[in-house]
């Protein structure tokens, strides 16, 4: 004999839809507000995102002033405590026809 299988409706995100199920209405609406949440929730991380990298770009930015001196723009900086130190302005001397990396240490 062959198997009969039962079909259910499918109302719900936590069910599990097989071959002949039917998805209902119900679904179908919570597919789409789970669509619509998660898309507001990664508009708010790329608006969050967007905030963090204008702020990081205009923080320790390196500038050249003058001769063999440059300029480095104040900022915060989160430790991994969670602590948030700032950082003054600061303007360091550079050697001559060399690259220079400004960097902090924290003691």
């Amino acid at each position: 004999l062959p198997q009969v299988t039962k079909k259910m409706d499918i109302t719900n995100l936590s069910q599990t839809a097989q071959q002949d199920d039917r998805l209902m209405p119900q679904w179908v609406n919570a597919t789409r507000d789970a669509i619509a949440s998660l898309s507001q929730q990664i508009a708010y991380a790329n608006d969050q995102i967007s905030t963090l990298k204008s702020q990081l770009s205009q923080a320790f930015q390196v500038v050249p002033t003058a001769g063999l001196t440059a300029t480095v723009a104040a900022g915060n900086v989160k430790l991994p405590s969670g602590l948030i130190v700032a950082i003054a302005q600061t303007t360091v001397s550079v050697p001559n026809n060399a690259t220079s990396i400004v960097y902090w240490t924290l003691d």
